[in-house]
């Protein structure tokens, strides 16, 4: 349900302010001691960025992460 919010209320917002909203939720996770950015999100980030039409870097840049996040 809260997904679906919030993909709605990013599809209404400006690209600025949802970069800004992803940003900051992510330093929340980065700060977080209970939870925090755990292998299921950090692959996805991943994955995404590489796949990023925006993205000044290539897909081979993160294969290595990628390898790390799925051997630990």
């Amino acid at each position: 349900m809260w997904t679906m919010v919030i993909q709605f209320a990013l599809k209404m917002a400006t690209s600025e302010i949802a970069k800004t909203a992803i940003a900051l939720g992510i330093n929340k996770l980065l700060e977080a001691e209970d939870d925090g950015i755990t292998k299921d999100i950090a692959e996805t980030m991943i994955d995404a960025i590489a796949k990023s039409k925006r993205n000044p870097t290539t897909t081979e840049v993160f294969s290595d992460a990628m390898l790390v996040l799925k051997q630990g």
